[in-house]
């Protein structure tokens, strides 16, 4: 699928399996950088894979609004509101110049 049939077509599945990548690939980012050793998130998701309780990190009405602000900030296409959502370990190894270069790459959200 390219993305001139994207645009070109009307579909709104289409659109949402990108909004879905985009915060997949947000989300993947947040995670493995707070795994690998040595940063501060590294430490609590050790323990958290060990053993115990399997809690999650937010609660479902937490999760969904965290997602519909990356979303705006997405669909806006504003990329200093993107990196401004990004964890510390994140934003140590990013910029807004990189997100909003990814930005301008990546298909226009519409909804």
């Amino acid at each position: 699928m390219t993305l001139r049939r994207l645009r070109s077509t009307n579909q709104p599945q289409a659109i949402n399996r990108i909004a879905f990548g985009v915060l997949w690939l947000a989300t993947g980012l947040s995670i493995t950088l707070a795994a690998l050793p040595g940063t501060p998130g590294s430490v609590s998701l050790a323990q958290s894979q060990s053993g115990g309780v399997d809690s999650p990190a937010l609660g479902v009405e937490a999760a969904r609004a965290a997602a519909d602000r990356i979303l705006a900030a997405v669909k806006s296409r504003d990329a200093n509101l993107r990196y401004s959502q990004f964890s510390e370990e994140l934003k140590a190894v990013s910029s807004p110049s990189m997100v909003a270069t990814t930005m301008r790459v990546q298909p226009k959200l519409l909804s």
